[in-house]
């Protein structure tokens, strides 16, 4: 999904003139509002990278828990156990 489902545009303006009546805030305040609205967003985009993360987390344990080689489920494998433990302390951690 990544910021493809963000409408986000950039803009740049050349030797332009804005009237003071047209003036958003102060002059040298965008970057700190830039930031203030950051703050605000921030924990949405982190909650949608836990469920990425959670849903990539089910994803690989059903497939390691069908796939097999040398005769065994791969889940019995202890590297691919371990890699599964990491991804489900790191989504709870989160």
């Amino acid at each position: 999904m990544g910021q493809r489902a963000s409408d986000t545009r950039g803009i740049t303006f050349e030797d332009m003139r804005v009237p003071a009546a047209n003036v958003l805030g102060k002059e040298g305040d965008g970057f700190k509002i830039a930031m203030l609205v950051f703050d605000k967003t921030r924990p949405a985009v982190a909650a949608g990278a836990v469920g990425l993360a959670r849903r990539a987390f089910e994803e690989a344990t059903q497939y390691s828990l069908q796939r097999k080689t040398m005769g065994k489920l791969i889940a019995e494998h202890q590297a691919v156990a371990f890699m599964l433990a990491e991804m489900a302390i790191g989504i709870e951690s989160a």
